[in-house]
Order: structure tokens, then sequence, then C-alpha cells
């Protein structure tokens, strides 16, 4: 895909701990290169990811968050 002659293109993070999200990250890239978007992986390292993550510094990422349901863990994420 191209607008104005610039590629759609986007970097995905993902943690090297998960196995479960690097094989997702790749399917991901897979699918959508086949609709000609260029998806970049970008595994890093646990605290170099939730740094990255914390910090806004991606384009997207895969992650998961756990959380009780008690009021005190509820936390808004945007």
């Amino acid at each position: 895909r191209e607008n104005g002659g610039r590629t759609l293109a986007f970097k995905l993070a993902v943690p090297v701990s998960s196995m479960a999200r690097m094989n997702a990250a790749t399917i991901i890239q897979q699918q959508l290169k086949s609709v000609g978007v260029k998806v970049d992986i970008a595994s890093m390292e646990p605290n170099t990811f939730g740094k990255s993550v914390q910090s806004g510094q991606f384009d997207a990422a895969l992650l998961g968050l756990v959380v009780d349901p008690t009021p005190s863990s509820m936390a808004q994420y945007w």
C-alpha cells in the first residue's frame, strides 16, 4: 500500500520472552504483507520492551495485561 509514494509500514514491538507473541507477530507480518503493508518486527528484551511501552516509543506492540478483579488493581491504559 502506498500513498503519495510512501509505503504503509510500521514497527511491531514484541518481547522475546514470549514465544506466543513472537509467533503471533510473524503471522501478523505475513498476513499484512499479503495486502501490501510492511511490518518490521522489533523483538526486544523484556526490560527494554517494558520501557518502550511505558514511554510510548512504539508504533504497535503485542503485550498482555493480567489484573485481578478488585478495585485496587483497576487502571486505565490509553
